[in-house]
């Protein structure tokens, strides 16, 4: 289990060679500083410092708080993890589960970016980051058993394991991308695409891991509601390796370009790799046949023509999640309404 960079920032232990100059010409012992020296600084009481610093300043004035929080960025004070947490009280650590290990590794670009935006939220809660990736959610609480945490944060997880971490942890948890809800949504907006664009030929090719199948289960409830219906046929897997799926392509993409007029993929990596071995096949795309995926990544953009995508506001679930968790971290209770999931379409040269 890694610790990330703001933890480790936080949790430093300052110390000095020599003794650090305070006002009115007194200095403070050698080592880490104290509350204690930071109250004598400000000129407020011990328990006025350590309220601004936990956040408990409704009889604090404006004016002390500012000045207390100025000589706690002086002095760079680091709250002590190992006190806060043998104290008994909160350990203000939220652990991060990466799941499904081949979709990390194929989509690490969008997960980079999920894991700075949940690190700068968390700190502006003043909250630390523990960083796990399992495989199983068993695997995450064989860990979580020598940590005090306040709460677990899911990445690439379905309800089931979200359960089951919350239910052998006891601690509140929350889902960014959980499997099942999000991909489903996902799979809901590619088929209202189709049915605007009246296309029902398509095969439907799914690499990943597991979300693949809920995109296509989203896909399968509109076309129903629609009144008509997605046969199993037109579902298939592709291979999860790459050499594996390369070959694939070279040996199967051109006939399900003539049998189609429409392919979508589960994840816009192999969407991409697609449109590249379409080219090479000489079947032009869109004219010949149109591609979507969902997700967004680098190689969506660059390919040529580049793809067409159904894609997350990624910062927005990220802020949903915290916010859930700190609900149920400070209110005791998990919230019966999650927020809107926003998924839209971004149509690119890959579709007409």
């Amino acid at each position: 289990m890694r610790i990330s960079k703001i933890e480790e920032k936080k949790c430093k232990i300052v110390e000095t060679e020599k003794t650090k100059e305070i006002s009115g010409g007194k200095e403070m012992a050698e080592g880490k500083i104290r509350i204690k020296d930071i109250a004598k600084i400000a000129g407020v009481s011990a328990t006025t410092v350590s309220n601004v610093i936990h956040g408990r300043t409704e009889k604090v004035s404006r004016k002390t708080r500012k000045r207390i929080e100025e000589i706690l960025d002086e002095q760079e004070y680091a709250p002590s993890m190992g006190a806060r947490i043998l104290s008994g009280k909160s350990s203000g650590m939220i652990a991060v589960v990466v799941g499904k290990r081949q979709e990390w590794e194929q989509e690490s670009e969008k997960l980079e970016e999920i894991l700075r935006e949940i690190e700068k939220s968390l700190d502006e809660r003043e909250y630390y980051m523990l960083l796990h990736f399992v495989k199983t959610a068993e695997e995450f609480v064989r860990y979580a058993a020598v940590w005090k945490l306040d709460g677990v944060i899911c990445i690439w997880l379905n309800e089931e394991e979200c359960t089951r971490i919350r239910q052998m942890c006891a601690v509140p948890v929350a889902a960014i991308y959980r499997t099942d809800r999000i991909y489903g949504k996902a799979g809901e907006e590619v088929a209202r695409f189709l049915f605007k664009r009246e296309e029902r030929r398509i095969w439907f090719l799914d690499g990943t891991e597991e979300y693949g199948k809920a995109v296509w289960q989203g896909m399968q409830k509109i076309f129903s509601k629609k009144g008509c219906c997605l046969e199993e046929e037109q579902y298939l897997e592709i291979p999860k390796d790459r050499d594996l799926r390369r070959m694939f392509y070279k040996i199967r993409l051109a006939g399900l370009a003539l049998s189609a007029d429409m392919l979508v993929f589960a994840s816009a990596v192999q969407g991409a790799e697609a449109v590249g071995y379409l080219h090479d096949l000489e079947i032009k795309v869109p004219k010949e046949i149109e591609v979507i995926a969902v997700g967004k990544e680098e190689t969506a953009l660059i390919c040529r023509p580049q793809l067409t995508t159904v894609e997350f506001d990624k910062k927005r679930l990220v802020r949903q999640a915290i916010e859930e968790l700190y609900v149920q971290i400070i209110k005791g209770y998990i919230l019966t309404k999650s927020g809107k999931i926003s998924v839209k379409t971004i149509i690119r040269g890959s579709c007409n």
